[in-house]
């Protein structure tokens, strides 16, 4: 008996240090996997030329997101695979549903030029916010729950799947506007699309900080890694909400070009919040920086977009030679485009933050056809 239980102890010790080597094996692929997938989405931003044009490369960058889940996917269900944890197919799900949600509401309408951007980003929001409670019910999960039977991951991770893709649609169907892509163009700081921003990031937020938590008591360097990044990624989309929904707010529901308020007869898509410095121009703090937006109307904002409008250092508004021309001879030009209806200076509530001077002059230098 001795004998016998000292050969059984030998064979469990061999059977569980090959384990750990093929786990030990196995973590710097699934790592390198991973830089792979973060280099394939910094790597379009970093080339960007003037070859390449914005609605291209927008299409582009959110079909690599949706790649980026997938494969994030892909490495936690090897990681659920070996450990059969809830929490690892939970992680599985929640990247399953980052990668159809960012597929269904914003790669293919940006590879489509579909126009229907308030219902899309409703439904981007309201995506994320499933995504979020999903990373933070993993974050807490104890992590002795495992999944016995073989069929259950897939029911799971199905259910789980539907039930996001119909959590984003019913989200857009609730706002039902239509709008710009890639813009938050609301008004009144619509009260849904607030609570979906505020919500979504406090999700997000927590969730990164129950995995952060969980990475120093248990040490899984991979699910952590993998679902810090998934988090970092769903994030990045809400964020550009947050940016608007504040630009909106700073200029106090305004066109600062004009001073038109929309909010008072109900408005929609009559105010846009946009960047000063635009977005593929911008680094990734300067993308978030209040003083780097302007709320305007949809005429206003595509002048200054297309460098007809611009501000100066004291803030005073500067037309086009082409725009002042066409203001003098086209009675139609201006109507919108004179002085009224465009004010001299542009209009800030008087607590607001002025521009930045370094994104004015930016946009002066870079943008404006004086």
């Amino acid at each position: 008996m001795g004998r016998s239980d000292a050969e059984s102890a030998a064979r469990g010790s061999a059977a569980a240090g090959r384990q750990s080597l093929n786990n030990l094996r196995g973590t710097p692929f699934k790592l390198i996997l991973l830089g792979i997938g973060a280099m394939a989405l910094i790597l379009p931003v970093a080339l960007r030329s003037a070859q390449i044009d914005a609605p291209e490369l927008r299409a582009a960058l959110e079909m690599m997101m949706t790649l980026f889940a997938f494969a994030g996917a892909w490495l936690l269900r090897t990681q659920f695979s070996s450990s059969r944890r809830l929490r690892d197919l939970q992680l599985v799900a929640g990247a399953l549903v980052l990668g159809l949600t960012t597929l269904a509401v914003a790669a293919l309408p940006a590879a489509f030029d579909l126009h229907n951007g308030a219902y899309f980003a409703a439904a981007q929001l309201s995506g994320r916010l499933f995504v979020g409670a999903m990373f933070v019910a993993a974050a807490f999960m104890p992590a002795d729950w495992l999944v016995a039977r073989r069929r259950h991951p897939l029911a799971i991770v199905a259910g789980l799947s539907v039930a996001g893709l119909l959590v984003a649609g019913l989200g857009g169907l609730a706002v039902g506007t239509h709008g710009q892509p890639n813009r938050l163009a609301v008004t009144d700081g619509h009260p849904v699309l607030v609570a979906l921003v505020v919500t979504a990031a406090a999700l997000l937020v927590y969730a990164s900080v129950g995995f952060v938590q969980r990475q120093r008591v248990e040490g899984d360097r991979v699910a952590g890694v993998v679902a810090l990044a998934l988090i970092l990624l769903a994030a990045a989309r809400v964020g550009q909400h947050v940016f608007a929904l504040n630009v909106l707010a700073n200029c106090g529901g305004r066109c600062v070009f004009c001073g038109l308020n929309p909010g008072p007869f109900g408005g929609k898509r009559m105010l846009v919040a946009g960047h000063i410095k635009p977005w593929k121009d911008s680094t990734s703090a300067e993308r978030m920086d209040l003083r780097n937006g302007l709320a305007a109307c949809p005429s206003h904002d595509v002048a200054f977009d297309t460098g007809l409008l611009t501000v100066d250092a004291s803030l005073q508004v500067q037309i086009s030679q082409a725009l002042a021309g066409a203001v003098r001879a086209d009675p139609l030009a201006r109507q919108s485009y004179g002085r009224p209806p465009l004010r001299d200076t542009i209009l800030l509530p008087d607590k607001a933050q002025l521009p930045g001077s370094k994104y004015l002059d930016w946009h002066r230098t870079n943008i404006f056809a004086a």
